[in-house]
């Protein structure tokens, strides 16, 4: 090539190092961040073969670039005063605010007395509002590269999907299943924002794969290591937020019991028949009769603290518990809780219904539940290919969303809640809707 036509490229690169250069100036973690992204997907994209690794990476690269955008959107939206930045959230600005504050108290600088008081209450997600300190202790001030390193996060949260799907079910229902995390339209809202949610999707799936990866071992070695990352993982979930602990352990624990158990007809016939009588018997003790009326209240409890909250509500109980008083919840009958139990589990699945939308804001959530509603019609299709292909995979996955259902269906009452609870199980939910669609499809085209 000649001098003359080497001048275009020497243009662009010089460009894009100004580019670099000035995003570094604004943004160090930004421009760390597009790194680690671009080592990542090189990575991730490697062992493809070049039919497969061309459609996948620019899935991938468009995912990147939708949320960068979204981060720089909210830059630009800024108002240029002193101390301000853009968020999506009040729980966001929160966070940068604490960890802020945080790192002050550490450097010694002085803070208002009502801000040291948020500091040490224990409120809010405190280990991730310190590692959000710990951060920026090393890279200065970031209330735009935080949200750049959750989508970073994210990012490694969804080749990870993309992974295990592949080794499951194939390289179409990884395709479909990467397409649904990194275009859930909600799921771009909380990667983009400076909230734990991101990281929660990446620890829940290390601890998925990772479960998976030792249980499928040959290695001690290699079943030492991935048994030390579930376990880190479960650590890190334990700081960020007690129920996405539960939800993780819990649902692989169900997940691994319910593969051992159905090894064998007989074997799971006598569990089955055995757990039955077990769950009767304790079903008729006073002493559990009365725990599960105590919890069952507990949850009442913070149900009616949602629906009083403000913003799209729903009701899952009884029309007395509304206006009946501090007290009604704990004069809840046996009857009573069961209807409660319910109907939360139905409005898990179907909330917002079509009179919770009764504003602008709440249509914003109607094309995403029908989509929603679509996924969990494909997951239902696609769980008994799901168990021919791989039983131990899909198992822990639906282990996974039995205990998100348990764990969040009758907690909640605002219907913005949980939709960003719910999220936790939706790739899970996705990993078995992409089977089903698979299938679908070969059913229609054949």
């Amino acid at each position: 090539m000649t001098a003359a036509g080497l001048r275009p490229l020497y243009a662009g690169a010089a460009l894009a190092a100004i580019g670099a250069a000035i995003l570094f100036a604004m943004s160090p973690l930004a421009v760390i961040c597009f790194g680690v992204i671009g080592w990542m997907l090189r990575r991730a994209l490697a062992p493809l073969d070049p039919v497969e690794r061309v459609p996948i990476g620019a899935v991938l690269i468009a995912g990147v670039l939708v949320r960068a955008a979204g981060v720089f959107a909210l830059f630009l939206s800024t108002p240029w005063t002193p101390l301000q930045f853009n968020v999506l959230f009040g729980d966001g600005q929160f966070a940068i605010h604490r960890s802020l504050w945080i790192l002050n108290i550490l450097r010694g600088i002085p803070i208002s007395p009502w801000d040291r008081v948020l500091v040490y209450l224990g409120i809010g997600d405190v280990g991730y509002h310190y590692a959000l300190a710990l951060l920026q202790a090393l890279v200065g001030p970031a209330p735009y590269g935080i949200p750049m390193v959750n989508v970073t996060v994210f990012t490694a949260f969804a080749v990870l999907v993309h992974r295990l799907v592949r080794s499951a079910f194939g390289a179409i229902a990884a395709a479909v299943a990467l397409v649904i995390v990194l275009f859930w339209p909600t799921m771009i809202v909380w990667s983009i924002s400076p909230i734990k949610e991101a990281p929660q999707f990446l620890l829940g799936m290390l601890a998925v794969a990772g479960t998976i990866r030792c249980m499928r071992a040959t290695e001690r070695r290699e079943r030492v290591a991935q048994a030390l990352i579930v376990l880190a993982a479960c650590v890190a979930l334990s700081a960020m937020r007690t129920g996405g602990l539960i939800i993780a352990a819990g649902g692989i624990a169900i997940g691994l019991l319910a593969r051992a158990v159905t090894r064998r007809t007989a074997t799971a016939a006598v569990v089955l028949a055995v757990g039955l009588v077990v769950a009767v018997g304790l079903a008729t003790r006073p002493w559990v009769q009365a725990r599960v009326m105590r919890e069952t209240s507990l949850a009442l409890v913070r149900h009616l603290g949602h629906v009083h909250s403000g913003g799209i509500y729903y009701r899952a109980a009884d029309q007395r518990f509304y206006t009946g008083g501090a007290e009604a919840p704990w004069s809840m009958t046996p009857v009573e809780g069961g209807r409660f139990l319910l109907r939360s589990a139905a409005f898990f699945l179907l909330a917002p219904l079509p009179w919770h939308v009764a504003s602008n804001s709440g249509l914003l959530f109607v094309p995403e539940h029908l989509t929603w509603l679509a996924l969990v019609g494909f997951a239902i299709a696609g769980i008994p290919a799901a168990l021919r292909r791989d039983p131990l995979v899909t198992l822990v996955c639906l282990g996974y969303i039995v205990m998100g259902l348990a764990a969040i269906a009758a907690n909640g009452g605002n219907v913005g809640t949980l939709v960003r609870h719910r999220d936790m199980v939706v790739p899970f939910v996705a990993v078995l809707a992409s089977v089903g669609f698979v299938r679908v499809l070969s059913h229609a085209t054949s």
